[in-house]
C-alpha cells in the first residue's frame, strides 16, 4: 500500500490511483435509489408506511403492517445523464443499465391471526408477527462523464511533478523505483512527462510547462450497492408495529479514467545527450495518455429499528434509526502512463516519433464507517381516497471514518483523512414528500424529495428528485410501475495543484430510474 503517497496526498487534496480520497466514504454513505415501484412512487417517503418491501430498508417496522404473505420482483432501467462545462466546452453524456430492485420473501402471521381472532372473545394483543428476507438495491453507480477543453495555465504534468517533488527522491530513484510509494511520479520520469529541474535539490517540472494543451478525460463507473437483509415486524392491537433488520451490504464499483493531453504545435521543452559526443537530441511534446482504473469490491453490516404508531384512523407516525455500517473494502488498481515526442536528431538532421509506455498495479484493504441516520415521518390517510406522507431523514456526513490495518503510518493516515472529512463534510437534512390515491384497484402516485448538500462549504450541491407511478391491486397479484428522475450539480478536477488553481469542470447531471414491480400474495 501506497502509504507514504496517501499521506501527503490526503494533506494536499491530491489524489492518485492508488490512494484514497475522502469522496469515497461519502460514496457508501449515500444511498440513490428508493426500492419497489411503490416507494419510488412516492420519493421513498415510507417511515410512517408499511406493507412494502423497499419501505422495509427504510422501516423496518412496515414489516408489521402485512397481512398476507407475498412475493415480490422488481426489475429496472436507469439513465444518467451528466453534461460537463470545461475550459469553456461542453459535452454531455449519457449511460443506461438493467438491474433488479429487489426480489423478496415475506411471511406474514396476520391472516392467520385474523381467523383466529373471529373465535376468540378477546382477540390477542400480538396480531402478526412477520418475518422478511430478501435483497434492496440501494444506489447505483452506472455513470458515463467526460470533459475537454484547451488549457492555457497548467498541465497534468504540473500534478505529476508536484507527487515527485513532495517525494523528494532523486531522478535515479524515480528511474528505477516503479513499484514504490511514488508510483505514478515515477511512471512520468519513465516517459519523460516530469523531467529534472534542479537534480541537486531533487525538483522536478512537468513537460508542459510552458505550452498550451488539449485536454480530454472520460470517466466510466459500473457498480452498485446492494442490501440483503433479513427483518422481523410485529404488531402490537393494530396500533404499534415494532420493526428490526439485519442488513448484509455488497459493493462493486469500477471506475475507469482515461485522460489524454496533447500539444498541436508540438512544443520543443527537452533536450537529450546520449552522452557519445554527439550533439543533443531535441524532444517535442506531442501528446500524453494516462489510463488509470481502480476496482471495488466490499461489504458491511448495520441494524436498522424502527416503529410505527397509528395515532387513529387518520394519522400515523414512525420513527427509524440506522446503525452505522462497517463495510469492509478490497481495492485493486491499476494505471498505464504513456507519452509521444517528435524527435529532432541533430546529427543527422532527421526527424522521428518516439513513445514511452509504462504500467504498475496493486492491491490494498480499508475500512469505512458511515455515519448513523434517523428518519421520522408522518402519513395522513383520507378515506377512500389514499393518503399524504412526509419524511424527514438526518444524517451527519462529517462522522464517516476510515481505519486501515494497524500501526503507526497507517494511524496517521486515518487520522488524517478523518480530520479531512470533519473539515469537508457536514450534517444534511434530507425531506420526502408522497402521494397516493385510490380508486377501487387503482392507484396513482408522485412525490418529491430534497436531499441536503453533505458538504460544509457548497449548500447549493443538494439534489431534488420528481417521481410518479401507479398501480394496480388485485387479490391475489399486484402490479406497480413508478418513474424518479433525480436533479443535482456538482463540480469535478482531473487533478489538483498547490499553487496555481487547476480547472474544473461544472457538472449538471440528471438521473432516471424506471422501476416496475410484480407481487404475489399467498
Amino acid at each position: 500500500m501506497k502509504k507514504i503517497t496517501l499521506f501527503l496526498v490526503t494533506l494536499l487534496g491530491v489524489y492518485t490511483v492508488s490512494a484514497q480520497s475522502i469522496n469515497d466514504a461519502l460514496v457508501y454513505s449515500q444511498n440513490t435509489t428508493f426500492g419497489t415501484a411503490r416507494s419510488t412512487g412516492i420519493a421513498g417517503a415510507f417511515t410512517a408506511l408499511g406493507a412494502d418491501f423497499g419501505g422495509i430498508s427504510i422501516n423496518p417496522a412496515g414489516l408489521g403492517l402485512y397481512r398476507k404473505s407475498e412475493f415480490i420482483l422488481s426489475p429496472s432501467l436507469s439513465f444518467a445523464k451528466d453534461k460537463a462545462d470545461y475550459l469553456g466546452t461542453s459535452i454531455t453524456d449519457k449511460r443506461s443499465s438493467f438491474n433488479f430492485n429487489n426480489i423478496g420473501l415475506v411471511f406474514s402471521s396476520g391472516e392467520r391471526n385474523k381467523q383466529n381472532r373471529k373465535k376468540e372473545v378477546s382477540p390477542k394483543d400480538w396480531r402478526a408477527v412477520n418475518f422478511a428476507f430478501g435483497f434492496n438495491r440501494l444506489s447505483n453507480y452506472n455513470t458515463r462523464q467526460s470533459i475537454s477543453g484547451y488549457n492555457t495555465e497548467t498541465s497534468i504534468s504540473d500534478y505529476l511533478a508536484e507527487q515527485a517533488n513532495l517525494a523528494n527522491v532523486s531522478a535515479n530513484d524515480l528511474l528505477t523505483n516503479i513499484e514504490s510509494e511514488y508510483a505514478e511520479a515515477s511512471l512520468a520520469f519513465n516517459t519523460y512527462i516530469i523531467n529534472p529541474l534542479d537534480v541537486t535539490a531533487n525538483t522536478y517540472q512537468g513537460i508542459a510547462t510552458a505550452t498550451e494543451v488539449d485536454q480530454t478525460q472520460t470517466r466510466v463507473s459500473n457498480g452498485g450497492k446492494n442490501e440483503y437483509l433479513f427483518a422481523l415486524g410485529a404488531n402490537y392491537k393494530d396500533r404499534l408495529y415494532l420493526g428490526a433488520s439485519f442488513n448484509f451490504d455488497t459493493y462493486r464499483r469500477k471506475t475507469e479514467t482515461s485522460f489524454i493531453e496533447k500539444d498541436p504545435n508540438e512544443v520543443t521543452l527537452l533536450s537529450l545527450n546520449y552522452g557519445n559526443g554527439n550533439a543533443s537530441d531535441i524532444l517535442g511534446f506531442k501528446s500524453l495518455n494516462i489510463n488509470r482504473t481502480i476496482s471495488e469490491t466490499g461489504v458491511g453490516v448495520n441494524g436498522k429499528f424502527g416503529a410505527t404508531y397509528r395515532i387513529n384512523q387518520i394519522f400515523r407516525a414512525g420513527l427509524a434509526i440506522h446503525t452505522p455500517t462497517v463495510v469492509q473494502i478490497d481495492r485493486d488498481y491499476s494505471t498505464i502512463m504513456g507519452s509521444d515526442f517528435v524527435v529532432i536528431a541533430n546529427n543527422n538532421g532527421l526527424n522521428y516519433d518516439f513513445s514511452e509506455s509504462y504500467f504498475y498495479d496493486g492491491n490494498y484493504d480499508y475500512r469505512i464507517n458511515t455515519p448513523w441516520q434517523l428518519s421520522t415521518g408522518a402519513a395522513v390517510f383520507l378515506k377512500n381516497f389514499g393518503f399524504i406522507s412526509l419524511d424527514y431523514n438526518f444524517v451527519d456526513y462529517s462522522q464517516m471514518t476510515f481505519s486501515f490495518d494497524s500501526g503507526i503510518e497507517d494511524a496517521t493516515l486515518a487520522n488524517s483523512l478523518n480530520q479531512s472529512i470533519r473539515d469537508t463534510y457536514t450534517a444534511a437534512s434530507n425531506v420526502r414528500l408522497g402521494t397516493e390515491f385510490s380508486r377501487d384497484i387503482f392507484r396513482l402516485r408522485a412525490g418529491y424529495a430534497f436531499t441536503g448538500s453533505p458538504y460544509r462549504n457548497a449548500p447549493e450541491l443538494s439534489s431534488h428528485t420528481l417521481t410518479g407511478g401507479f398501480g394496480i391491486r388485485e387479490k391475489k397479484v399486484y402490479f406497480d410501475a413508478a418513474y424518479a428522475h433525480k436533479m443535482q450539480k456538482d463540480t469535478y478536477s482531473p487533478y489538483s495543484l498547490t499553487v496555481t488553481e487547476a480547472p474544473k469542470a461544472n457538472l449538471k447531471q440528471s438521473r432516471g430510474n424506471v422501476v416496475l414491480t410484480v407481487g404475489v400474495n399467498f
